[in-house]
């Protein structure tokens, strides 16, 4: 029988300095709705002016791949106003996609470099995306925030996070650091062990190493993971990007068997939008990138009946809540 899938409900308020998120829940959801507040970056313009002279450094990358390709050549510096100069810009092309890159951009200071390399790094560092990324951490943090104060309070009950393709793991350590009253215990999955010492150090900077389990393992593997380890939270964010519809739904099948009853799956995708070509072409950083329904309808195909949609200001991020 097929399932007719539902549409998102998405809600904002706010200005463009500060921006508050209403999350409309579905019926089913403890509570109508969750209310995330936050100051969340929505900068446009300065980078939709900037967008045509983007686009003449993706052609001129596109064009000088293909001349190298042709000529068997390897490329070391796409363009000389990205990774030529910038140092971070460097940095995050030789490291796309890992922790790396979301640690650097996560806590990145601005104006700490110097010189013509500096600026180039401080106006990639904010950017659409980059600033998305920034804003997906923060709903992140605060999901997680929010629904662990949902959950059953009292000094007997145990709270168990499983954190797949964990990364540096920094939004759910700092969620934990917060509700130190809360008896929360966490497994950090990842495939990559500079990741897990990242999120283990940061886990050590918030004295949560005692709370917090790191494996090196496949999110694919989570059944086997979790046989002596039931989550009433999954959350899986910064992954579906690099995973194609048949992937992502054997996944999401896969977490839903894991769950405890009435828990919950925290997961996002990256949106299309103006940067998408100079990420892909100048940045070296290939995403499978989904609409929000598109989002909404895997995890329905995944087993999940009540998902409900959350939207960063800027549009790019959509950050999702299944049951």
């Amino acid at each position: 029988m097929t399932k007719r899938l539902k549409s998102a409900k998405i809600k904002y308020l706010g200005n463009c300095s500060e921006n508050i998120a209403i999350l409309q829940q579905k019926p089913g959801f403890p509570g109508r709705r969750f209310v995330m507040n936050s100051q969340f970056e929505n900068r446009r313009w300065p980078y939709v002016i900037a967008w045509p002279f983007m686009q003449i450094i993706v052609l001129f990358v596109f064009i000088k791949k293909k001349i190298f390709a042709a000529c068997g050549l390897e490329l070391k510096i796409n363009s000389l106003f990205y990774d030529g100069l910038g140092e971070t810009c460097k940095k995050l092309k030789d490291t796309h996609g890992s922790a790396h890159s979301m640690h650097e951009i996560y806590n990145f200071k601005f104006g700490k470099a110097k010189g013509v390399g500096g600026l180039i790094g401080d106006f990639h560092q904010s950017c659409l995306n980059c600033q998305a990324v920034r804003n997906r951490f923060r709903m992140d943090k605060q999901k997680i925030g929010l629904i662990l104060d949902l959950l059953p309070k009292s000094a007997e009950t145990e709270i168990r996070i499983l954190s797949l393709a964990c990364g540096t793991g920094q939004a759910l350590i700092e969620a934990m650091s917060e509700r130190q009253d809360r008896r929360v215990k966490a497994l950090f999955v990842d495939h990559d062990a500079v990741s897990l010492e990242i999120a283990r150090n940061i886990a050590r900077q918030h004295s949560l190493e005692d709370r917090i389990e790191f494996v090196d393992g496949n999110a694919f593997e989570v059944e086997s993971l979790c046989q002596n380890f039931k989550p009433h939270i999954v959350e899986v964010v910064g992954l579906m990007e690099y995973l194609l519809d048949e992937e992502t739904i054997e996944l999401v099948k896969r977490i839903r068997n894991v769950l405890m009853p009435n828990g919950f799956l925290i997961t996002s995708n990256i949106r299309k939008n103006l940067e998408t070509r100079f990420v892909t072409w100048v940045i070296d950083w290939p995403m499978v990138y989904r609409e929000p329904i598109q989002l909404e309808n895997v995890l329905y195909s995944g087993g999940f009946v009540d998902v409900s949609m959350n939207h960063e200001p800027l549009g790019i991020h959509a950050l999702a809540t299944a049951r």
